[in-house]
């Protein structure tokens, strides 16, 4: 809104800094305002290479239409301008701050402005600008003698005068506020709903900081004074009287008394929420504002995560009566400010996830060092929520995996830019806490029984991260592994020993164990501090940052892969999913390797690399016939090998693309295998078992023994207008499958693939589209995993209302979870 006119002084002058005529000219009339839908530059004013605004506030002149305009910058200045005749007129220099300003808010309070500024020198100024009556050219000090005055003061109380169309207006410091143990983020007014200067009541001033804090200003009025005089007015015989007859005389009193006393009082902190003096490696504040009517506080930190506080009345209700409605900025001395869950997620691309085996929660890792667990509350209900953060770590997590056998103790393992493999169990508050945070979830509370539980004197409890460390403690309450004797199970014993003594810390305190119980979904603060999972172990053996990791199926073996430039840095390794020694290597490729597979059986394992090939490892024990039971597969595993005791051996490997290859996946039953590359094609290969397995039986095959036993044999290309880059099966019956589709541009397909038996031609199968996910809800940008909810129970009822009888239809639904380079983890349901 631009004024028609802009105002002028009777001379034509100029505003300045400096008085040269007093006036007492009543306001003007406003004139009138027009309205522009485009946009262009009216002005612009350089600025200084040492005075680059960090922030800026426009509001108007009191009882004008002229823009003034507050500049913080990094010269530790607070510039005062005027917008006046097409032009940016700097008319005054608010010193005081002795750091850059970084934030400045103004606030129209009666007939003045008040302007708040922040500071990294952690500190809150407020001024006021108003009008002054009666002033003369006299009492205007000049610029010099202005600057001299308070040369070395630390708090600048000279006044500045600024005369604009022959009237002047002043701009002095009101108050310091002294409150923030860091750099200040944030300063915003608000105006209590129903309250103003017409009620003497006065603004809050809301600021957040750097110190993981944020708090709430105002000016305390001392009203006993009227509180007594109201008192004898409803009561002059010294009858005791009530609330309500004290309230009505005090409104009687004048309402210009207690707008000077208002504005005399000091200005004070009245709410602090939040970490004061919280960790810095948490992340600061950076911004905070009021929802809902003043009855909601949300703030953001450094680390990109959201805050949520909500007003609720102190200690379940309000002793003078007083509803929800009046809770708040309406009346902070009877509101209790609690945390709440808030919209959370990862603030880096999301490079992989893994669903627990009951597909009661996911896991995700990221970039931006950390992993996430969601759920969803309610089975009938569509809302996912973070409900722990399991490892908050150094180092960029790019992969993880899920021990999928349920009758084993339950973890995953985690890898990034560490080069280590690391091995996190759930303690017994998350199981706790996840039981009471979803009470009819059918699918958390089938699998609580699973849960790891050897002994109340082994499992931890929760886990805690020391200073300057990486490593998650787990923390116990009672006795401590270290207390487990010689009269001890074997599975105690074992227990015990899986656990790294160096990890463990000992706590006997029985408030920890309730202090960990979340009951509801938890809030930001709750995610960094109480939510973390105990380090059950560390896989050394890469040199290189780690790529990919995964578990086989029957929870024995654990292959991973690293970054590579050479062949020697590019070998799988496998591990001991029990004990989590190092059985050995099998070198594959040349280059990096980007994805690794087992087939549902676990009698392969799939690897493909930037080298463009696809390789296929055989169980070592399917080379011998013999092999029966696990100690025989070892025991193969260890004839064939040598000293290298690696239970998988290469079997064949091929080039499969002309780009690098993403990603690969078995099919349910094992016969297809999908591979996606940057070569924007998906190909579908037959894969023959049987063939595999005879091809392992042979020491030294043959040229012409290879060629008859044909392992791979392509069936089906698809192509995309984009790179392929994830891939995921889906059983949806015996003779149809389907298989999602995650492509570089960011754009989810599900595919509908017949196997031969169904289709006209014997040896290929179909393919056709089942889905396609509407643009507005793919991710924005590259699909890096995709997996779907490994229960087969996702399904709900429906009502089909096409006729007069309502007739209820199950229709399964099936889960698909996404992980995307545009830092969002998506939970997706598609009608099966």
């Amino acid at each position: 809104a631009e004024p028609s006119q802009p105002a002028s002084s009777p001379d034509g002058s100029a505003p300045t800094g400096q008085a040269n005529e007093s006036t007492a000219a009543a306001a003007a009339v406003a004139p009138e305002v027009t309205y522009s839908h485009s946009w262009s530059e009216r002005t612009s004013l350089p600025m200084n290479t040492g005075a680059v605004p960090e922030c800026l506030a426009v509001a108007m002149l009191p009882g004008t239409q002229i823009p003034v305009i507050a500049s913080g910058s990094v010269n530790f200045q607070l510039s005062l301008y005027l917008f006046y005749r097409e032009m940016l007129i700097r008319v005054a220099s608010l010193e005081g701050h002795s750091d850059w300003v970084r934030c400045v808010d103004f606030c129209r309070d009666g007939d003045r402005l008040l302007l708040a500024s922040g500071s990294k020198d952690n500190y809150v100024r407020i001024w006021t600008l108003q009008e002054v009556l009666g002033a003369s050219e006299e009492s205007v000090p000049s610029a010099s003698s202005r600057d001299a005055a308070s040369e070395a003061d630390a708090v600048s109380v000279r006044t500045h005068r600024i005369k604009v169309g022959g009237r002047i207006f002043s701009a002095e410091i009101e108050s310091v506020l002294s409150g923030h143990q860091d750099w200040v983020s944030t300063v915003r007014w608000y105006q209590a709903a129903g309250q103003g200067p017409s009620t003497g009541s006065g603004p809050f001033l809301l600021t957040s900081s750097s110190d993981r804090s944020a708090q709430v200003w105002c000016q305390e009025i001392e009203d006993d004074q009227d509180r007594g005089e109201a008192e004898q007015a409803a009561a002059p015989s010294g009858v005791a009287v009530g609330k309500s007859e004290v309230a009505s005389a005090t409104s009687a009193l004048s309402l210009a008394a207690r707008e000077a006393k208002r504005r005399a009082g000091l200005w004070v902190s009245k709410l602090c929420v939040g970490e004061l003096g919280g960790s810095a490696r948490r992340g600061g504040l950076m911004g905070a504002v009021f929802a809902m009517h003043t009855r909601t506080l949300i703030a953001h930190a450094h680390n990109g995560a959201l805050h949520c506080w909500e007003a609720q009345p102190r200690d379940g209700g309000d002793p003078e009566g007083k509803t929800t409605a009046s809770v708040g900025l309406a009346d902070l001395d009877h509101t209790a400010w609690v945390p709440r869950s808030i919209a959370s997620g990862h603030t880096a691309a999301v490079k992989d996830l893994a669903w627990h085996p009951s597909g009661a929660f996911v896991v995700t890792v990221s970039l931006d060092q950390s992993a996430r667990l969601f759920a969803c509350v309610e089975k009938s209900s569509s809302r996912w929520l973070e409900l722990a953060r399991p490892q908050v770590h150094g180092y960029d997590l790019v992969c993880c995996a899920f021990c999928s056998s349920t009758n084993q103790r339950q973890f995953y393992v985690s890898g990034g830019a560490e080069k280590v493999l690391r091995a996190f169990q759930p303690p017994d508050a998350f199981w706790n806490s996840l039981s009471q945070m979803a009470p009819s979830n059918t699918w958390v509370q089938d699998h609580l029984d699973h849960k790891f539980q050897p002994g109340d004197n082994v499992h931890a409890v929760a886990a805690q991260v020391p200073a300057l460390g990486l490593s998650n403690k787990p923390v116990y309450v009672g006795a401590s592994p270290a207390a487990v004797g010689e009269g001890a199970t074997d599975e105690l014993k074992d227990a015990k020993d899986a656990l790294t003594p160096s990890f463990l810390i000992e706590e006997t305190s029985s408030d920890l164990a309730a202090r960990m119980l979340v009951v509801g979904p938890p809030s930001e603060l709750v995610l960094q501090s109480d939510t973390l999972w105990p380090e059950a172990h560390k896989l050394y053996g890469h040199g290189n940052e780690l790529k990919c990791v995964c578990i086989s199926h029957d929870g024995r073996y654990i292959a991973s892969a690293a970054s590579a430039a050479r062949a020697e840095d590019a070998n799988i390794l496998l591990w001991d999913a029990h004990n989590f020694h190092l059985l050995g290597s099998v070198a594959v490729h040349r280059l990096t390797v980007t994805r690794l597979c087992f087939s549902h059986d676990d009698r392969f394992l799939l690897s493909v690399s930037r080298d463009r090939q696809l390789g296929v490892l055989v169980r070592c024990s399917d080379a011998s016939a013999s092999a029966t039971t696990p100690e025989d597969e070892d025991a193969a595993a260890a004839s064939t090998n040598g000293s290298d005791t690696s239970p998988y051996r290469l079997l064949l490997k091929s080039k499969v693309h002309d780009r690098v290859v993403w990603d690969c996946a078995f099919s349910s039953d094992d016969g297809l295998v999908a591979t996606g590359s940057r070569d924007q094609r998906l190909r579908l290969w037959s894969f023959d078992a049987d063939a595999a397995s005879k091809l392992a039986s042979l020491e030294s095959p043959t040229a012409l023994q290879r060629k008859s036993c044909v392992v791979l044999k392509s069936s089906a290309v698809a192509g995309f207008k984009s790179g392929v880059t994830a891939l995921s099966w889906h059983d949806r019956s015996a003779l149809e499958q389907l298989l999602a589709v995650g492509l570089e541009s960011g754009e989810l397909l599900v595919l509908r693939v017949l196997r031969a038996a169904q289709t006209t031609t014997a040896a290929r199968p179909a393919i056709s589209l089942h889905c396609r996910v509407a643009p507005h809800l793919c991710p924005d940008d590259s699909v890096l995993r995709l997996s779907w909810r490994p229960d087969p129970r996702a399904s709900i009822e429906v009502s089909d209302k096409t006729s007069d009888t309502t007739t209820t239809t199950n229709t399964a639904t099936i889960t698909l979870a996404v992980a995307s380079a545009d830092h969002s983890t998506r939970i997706y349901s598609i009608d099966c």
